[in-house]
């Protein structure tokens, strides 16, 4: 037996704090992700909030089932719902030990919605993760079955494919255009190009509060914090928009970058979420692009690392033309995983800068929902599963008809991957044995018997 015995800790050792009054800090298992969530702005009781605050720290604790950020914001998504409820429907309730079975089971039917069963599950977690809830309590919640539905969700159609696709890049492209055109004129103004006009000229101001911005992410300040003239003026010669977003991706922006990414790798959502920047080139300048990437889909375990490729058209797909013309087409293209990707880092590349972030999808929050209580987000905003979100993103390709909006408003990434199935028809971070069940239930497969 070789090596040595495992030291102790010292005795007054004691783990780090993650719990202040109502403020508990999240930690990911990997390290790379941390967040604050503050119960205190929860509604209802006090108690009924330290209650689930405590729950909370301990099912993303070391020995919790949480152990990245999406799914604690998920336990805190249902602490809210809970909160809601009993501050609306049990407004005498001093904390989660005065939760009856009858509370219980009515709390638990309150979290049905037309999708699925909503925050039930996150919120039977928290529950048992309680030390004051009984156990009659946890069992009636338990107990509550909401009905499945028989039909799984199908992939889209080749039209209906088309359509999403096209607003997706065109919301990139105009972001794309957007930041380009703020990023030159701040390499115009550090160039000395704006020093021949007056300092009150709008544009020379604007390029001045920009870089600015470029260098300190936030706006030029006042010594007492409130925001310089120049930023006043400049902002209202913007009409008032957040100039952050004149040099970096919107929630909206990003989300629509993983909509073009998850149609054309077939990731899910929580992979593509925590998607690194990081990667290794793996093509020449004259070749069609392919780039590996680190991800992570934790809940196959063992097996939850991966290297994923990113590439763009194969070489019998590419455009007609010179050899050269045909790789610079199919690697910028955004009709390709490796152009789409491509261009993500490099419009975020700033933003990580200033954040020393490693993720791939970052943006500026300029209204940070209950979740995202900071200027910078990582990963997919959770505000996309909205569909007022959505509604003010898309507003420019809204035409009012019924069919055309509820198709672009409920854009699913899991029907975005079972579309990018169906067509290669091969295993995508998953086993051969989970492809066939996907398949089995596609109903354009089950039509045609391929692989069944």
């Amino acid at each position: 037996m070789t090596g040595h015995r495992a030291a102790q800790p010292d005795p007054a050792w004691r783990p780090v704090l993650r719990r202040r009054g109502l403020i508990v800090t999240f930690i990911s298992e990997d390290g790379t992700q941390s967040k604050d969530f503050d119960f205190g702005s929860l509604p209802g009781n006090d108690g009924i909030r330290r209650d689930f605050a405590i729950a909370f720290e301990d099912a993303t604790g070391v020995l919790g089932t949480s152990k990245r950020l999406r799914g604690a914001s998920a336990l805190w998504q249902s602490a809210r719902h809970a909160c809601c409820w009993l501050a609306e429907s049990r407004p005498g309730m001093q904390g989660l030990a005065g939760l009856s079975a009858a509370d219980a089971r009515l709390l638990a039917l309150s979290c049905r919605v037309p999708s699925g069963p909503g925050p039930l599950h996150s919120l039977k977690t928290l529950l048992r993760c309680s030390p004051v809830v009984s156990d009659e309590a946890r069992q009636a919640f338990t107990r509550v079955r909401h009905p499945k539905t028989n039909t799984a969700r199908q992939p889209y159609s080749a039209e209906e494919m088309r359509r999403i696709t096209a607003v997706a890049r065109g919301m990139v492209r105009r972001a794309r255009t957007r930041l380009k055109t703020h990023w030159a004129m701040v390499d115009d103004y550090r160039a000395g190009r704006f020093d021949h006009l007056p300092r009150a000229d709008p544009s020379r101001s604007l390029a001045e509060v920009l870089d600015h911005c470029a260098r300190e992410g936030d706006v030029p300040r006042s010594a007492s914090g409130a925001r310089a003239y120049v930023t006043r003026r400049v902002a209202e010669a913007a009409g008032g928009c957040h100039l952050q977003t004149f040099l970096h991706l919107n929630p909206g922006e990003g989300w629509a970058f993983g909509v073009l990414l998850a149609g054309l790798t077939g990731l899910n959502l929580s992979t593509l979420d925590s998607l690194a920047a990081p990667h290794r080139h793996a093509s020449s300048p004259d070749e069609p692009g392919i780039v590996f990437v680190n991800a992570s889909k934790p809940r196959r375990g063992k097996r939850s690392v991966m290297t994923v490729p990113v590439t763009a058209l194969r070489p019998e797909l590419r455009p007609l033309g010179g050899q050269n013309r045909r790789a610079a087409v199919a690697n910028t293209s955004l009709t390709t995983a490796y152009g789409v990707f491509m261009l993500l880092l490099e419009l975020t590349e700033p933003a990580r800068a200033l954040t020393g972030t490693q993720r791939a999808f970052i943006y500026y929050s300029a209204q940070p929902d209950y979740v995202e209580q900071k200027l910078f987000g990582y990963g997919i905003s959770s505000t996309a599963s909205g569909v007022n979100a959505r509604r003010r993103w898309m507003a420019p390709w809204l035409t009012g008809d019924a069919e055309h909006d509820g198709l672009l408003l409920g854009i699913s990434m899991d029907r975005l991957r079972k579309t990018y199935l169906e067509q290669v028809r091969k295993p995508t971070s998953h086993t051969p044995a989970t492809l066939a069940r996907y398949l089995s239930r596609m109903d354009p497969v089950r039509n045609e018997g391929f692989q069944i």
